[in-house]
């Protein structure tokens, strides 16, 4: 018997994933649902975590000019 898995971040026509600086320089790499995300060293460590998280997609990743926020509003109970 086999099961079929669904991704918790299905392919849809935009990125699921932004990088981009915080206010105070930080690199930031999250989700747009603020479910998984972390700040990182480089923009290239940024980047190598979303495409282990997507599968290596490279459309599911935005890197942004202006200032990312990591908020992760819903990893924890309220």
């Amino acid at each position: 018997m086999s099961y079929q898995v669904s991704p918790v971040f299905p392919k849809v026509g935009h990125p699921q994933f932004v990088v981009g600086t915080d206010a105070e320089g930080h690199w930031i790499a999250r989700d747009r649902a603020d479910l998984v995300g972390g700040i990182f060293i480089s923009r290239e460590a940024a980047i190598d975590f979303v495409e282990f998280e997507t599968e290596h997609d490279p459309a599911a990743v935005e890197v942004l000019p202006q200032p990312v926020h990591l908020t992760l509003a819903g990893a924890l109970p309220a």
